[in-house]
């Protein structure tokens, strides 16, 4: 199968495009930068290319014979003023333009728990908008999945407290009240790959969490432990961490937590259906996929799914 993936040099996209090479199908990698794509280059059967995404005259020849599509852009922040709008909507109404006059047979849309038109966050009304383009789609058959936070090898979550903490002996943590259903990378993985392959999700909103429901602070706190860092996490509520983040959004170059942040993080990212654990199985708990992360004992459970 010819698999085009948006988004593949992030996080997500390293982890899904060595498990879909695996599996023997031909992947396309439009990136900004193939500097970036150096461990993708090497892998077989992928073809890593230049695009300028602000072009659409360079993103719709990719699309030329593909079997299917899987769109992992997104930000969390805005570096610049209506980049939610730009990236989770222009962006992706452009791209599903094309899949209909390309005639994709599939297409798979990363979304996020929460989203909704009506939400106070404009990164999930952002989100929502997206869905709608693709549920719109004619006649590409499509599968929306959302998930809580995303951990494993190479993020920008739990690794990014661990280097925050490393700068004080005390870490005053925004939002460690809320309530997170952090889910396995490889578990995700999982999900795509069977979206992909076996046509069972087809026309479905799919939610994936992880195993356990959990308070941000305990998922910095159990971080820190599997990174053999000591350090006190102080959890801030919601008017300090409003407060935090409005500073933080004056200080020119730093992106780490803004306002809007804090409104989705009011909503608490978890899910009571959980898909992951009907497609997955055997979900990975934190620690076990933080000591895999670390190279500590007890990643068993990521190395089953390495495996499959």
């Amino acid at each position: 199968m010819k698999i085009v993936i948006f988004g593949g040099n992030g996080f997500i996209g390293l982890h899904l495009a060595a498990a879909l090479a695996g599996r023997g199908h031909h992947l396309v990698l439009p990136v900004r930068d193939r500097e970036r794509a150096k461990s993708l280059i090497l892998l077989p059967n992928i073809d890593v290319i230049a695009y300028d995404p602000s072009a659409t005259n360079t993103m719709i020849p990719h699309l030329n014979g593909a079997d299917a599509v899987v769109n992992l852009c997104g930000v969390l922040n805005e570096h610049e003023r209506n980049e939610f709008v730009r990236v989770h909507n222009e962006f992706v109404r452009i791209l599903c333009d094309g899949c209909s006059s390309k005639k994709v047979h599939r297409f798979v849309q990363i979304s996020a728990i929460n989203a909704a038109s009506g939400a106070s966050s404009e990164y999930l009304r952002s989100k929502a908008k997206a869905e709608q383009l693709v549920q719109n789609m004619s006649p590409v058959r499509w599968v929306i999945i959302r998930p809580s936070v995303v951990f494993g090898p190479g993020d920008s979550f739990v690794n990014l407290f661990v280097k925050l903490a490393k700068f004080a002996p005390i870490m005053p943590l925004p939002c460690g009240y809320s309530m997170m259903q952090p889910i396995s990378v490889y578990d995700l993985v999982t999900m795509i790959v069977h979206a992909l392959e076996s046509g069972e999700e087809d026309e479905k909103i799919l939610t994936a969490g992880g195993p356990e429901q959990l308070m941000l602070v305990d998922i910095v706190r159990q971080a820190l432990a599997a990174a053999g860092t000591r350090r006190r996490v102080l959890p801030l509520g919601n008017k300090l961490s409003y407060l935090a983040a409005a500073i933080m959004e004056a200080i020119p170059g730093v992106y780490m937590l803004s306002r809007d942040n804090c409104l989705s993080a009011n909503f608490p990212s978890v899910t009571q259906n959980n898909d992951a654990q009907r497609i997955v199985g055997d979900l990975t708990k934190l620690d076990a996929g933080l000591a895999h992360m670390f190279q500590r004992q007890g990643g068993e459970n990521l190395r089953t799914h390495l495996r499959r």
